[in-house]
């Protein structure tokens, strides 16, 4: 009854026992890593399937083959001297490479752990697997590219520094070497990165980036001298003058970036430096030439100007010698009438002198003499007043064209002196003037420069619209004034002008005369006296065959023209 009893009590223990193996057995079996089972002595007794999966393996190669062998082509039956190892060092995990039969290398995290019997003598050891393969293969691939960035940055040309998290140094290239003259050993592993470039400690740009300049010192070490790259978010570069380098100081170009890891935390910074000494010097020489070049252009400018102003001048008095020349033609005639009469008179009177003389004088005699008399001194007044106008004339011309004196007058009697004086060369050419302009139009500007355009303009008229023509020329000036504006038309039934002379009439020293005495100069002085002095605008439509009309907008007041030392314009 005792031991029925007995035995009834132990079948729950044992069907515990059974479960548990079931549960170990299903552990054992589908686990991700590999699980090896050894006796004593270290022999294989059981092995998982996921071990198999690692090493390519079947499982019979592997039973009976020591726990820690080391050849995965050959396992060995016997200890090897890592198992010896382990024993001798009571260690529970350590690190095994093999290489397996595909030549695939198969690194092993190996944790060992082992059960005891009654006697407390060990008796089965359990070996968990992992396959390190992969991590020992992308570790491998990070130290290879380490270290190839490590030979990219040691190689690089130009200064390069690189510093952690806490701001030590952990590259100084050979170019720093060069460089600064201070040796990577001495600078890795510190925080002395500013000591090449200033006396006391401060912050270089990479330390500031590295920070992410969170208080804002980047304006206050580098002031405007910094900016942000155009390119990299979160760069920065500068330029900057560091006189204590060299013999004269050098100019370097720096720029500062983060270092940021796969999460996008700064884990670092990189400064590069470049030498731009040689390209400041050459923009400095640049700028030398550019300064000393714009000084020679105002030089030859102001010398350009001035040939200009002589030449306009000469331009001036040839227009004055020739209405000198038109002028004293003019006056011969009325001149010489007045020397006839006068020479008239005197014989007359001689002849009565002798009359009286010899008693010979009649009433008829003296009656005759006194008609003489009275129709010399009329034809003499008539001439005397035609020289009187003439003269008056010429002086008001050559005042006005000799002084820009702004005054007001009537445009009308205006062109009739300019057309006056102008007279007898139009004699000579047989051109006829006609002109259509209102007694009412008055302007407040410069006669004398509006004179010697009409001047210029009936020259070039004669000199080019009626050049080898043998039909007589029609000049026809008309006038007209609207909104405080003078709208003056000058038109001629010459030969006119293509487009490209139209382009560059008013150009200096353009002239289709080149060698008959034309200067060029007459059609640019016009157009200058226009648009600079009077204040107006000046337009030329021309078609070959067809003449040729300038139309000229001017302001019925035009306002005075200073020049450069502030004194009012002098033509």
């Amino acid at each position: 009854m005792e031991l029925h009893d007995t035995t009834q009590a132990l079948i729950p223990c044992l069907d515990s026992k059974n479960q548990t193996y079931k549960i170990a057995s299903l552990l054992f079996e589908h686990s991700h890593e590999g699980i090896l089972i050894a006796d004593a002595s270290g022999c294989i007794s059981d092995v998982n399937q996921r071990y198999l999966e690692m090493t390519g393996l079947q499982k019979d190669e592997l039973i009976g083959c020591n726990v820690l062998f080391h050849d995965v082509t050959l396992p060995s039956r016997e200890p090897t001297p890592e198992w010896e190892a382990f024993l001798a060092s009571n260690a529970t995990t350590l690190e095994l490479t093999t290489a397996l039969r595909d030549c695939r290398s198969f690194a092993r995290h190996i944790k060992l752990s082992s059960l005891t019997d009654n006697d407390g003598q060990t008796s089965i050891y359990i070996a968990h697997v992992e396959d390190q393969s992969s991590l020992r293969a992308t570790e491998k691939a990070l130290q290879a590219s380490a270290k190839h960035i490590d030979q990219i940055i040691e190689g690089f040309p130009q200064p390069v520094i690189v510093l952690n998290k806490e701001h030590l140094i952990t590259h100084w290239n050979h170019a720093c070497e060069i460089f600064f003259g201070a040796k990577a050993a001495e600078m890795i592993g510190t925080s002395n990165q500013w000591k090449p470039f200033y006396k006391d400690p401060r912050p270089v740009m990479a330390d500031l980036v590295l920070d992410q300049d969170e208080e804002g010192l980047l304006p206050r070490y580098y002031g405007s001298k910094f900016r942000p790259s155009e390119i990299l978010p979160g760069t920065y570069e500068a330029e900057d003058f560091f006189p204590h380098f060299g013999e004269e100081g050098r100019w370097l170009y720096f720029t500062a970036t983060a270092i940021r890891n796969a999460e996008g935390e700064i884990i670092g910074a990189i400064e590069t430096l470049i030498d731009i000494t040689e390209q400041k010097r050459a923009e400095t020489e640049v700028q030398n030439l550019n300064d000393a070049l714009e000084s020679r252009i105002q030089q030859k400018t102001q010398e350009l100007q001035q040939a200009m102003q002589q030449l306009v001048q000469s331009e001036k008095l040839a227009s004055l010698g020739s209405l000198v020349a038109g002028v004293s033609h003019e006056l011969n005639t009325p001149i010489g009438n007045m020397l006839t009469l006068s020479t008239t008179l005197n014989e007359h009177a001689h002849e009565l002198q002798e009359k009286i003389t010899q008693n010979q004088l009649k009433r008829s005699i003296l009656d005759n003499f006194l008609s003489v008399v009275q129709e010399s001194t009329q034809l003499f007044e008539h001439n005397a007043r035609k020289a009187g106008d003439l003269i008056s004339s010429f002086k008001q011309v050559a005042v006005d064209q000799s002084s820009s004196r702004i005054r007001n007058f009537q445009l009308k009697k205006t062109v009739e002196e300019v057309l006056t004086t102008l007279r007898p060369m139009l004699k000579q050419t047989h051109h006829n003037i006609q002109f259509d302009i209102p007694d009412t139009i008055r302007l407040t500007s410069y006669p004398g420069p509006l004179e010697q355009v009409l001047t210029n303009l009936i020259n070039n008229a004669c000199i080019h619209a009626f050049a080898n023509s043998n039909e007589d020329g029609c000049i026809t000036i008309t006038a007209s004034a609207m909104d405080e504006h003078l709208v003056l038309s000058f038109s001629d039934n010459g030969r006119g002008m293509d487009a490209d002379t139209q382009r560059k009439l008013f150009d200096p020293f353009f002239t289709t005369s080149l060698g008959n005495g034309g200067s060029g100069l007459g059609m640019y002085i016009t157009y200058n006296i226009v648009t600079v002095i009077l204040g107006g605008t000046i337009q030329v439509d021309s078609t070959l065959g067809q003449g040729t009309t300038y139309t000229i907008s001017l302001p019925l007041t035009s306002p005075e023209r200073t020049q450069s030392d502030g004194t009012v314009y002098d033509h």
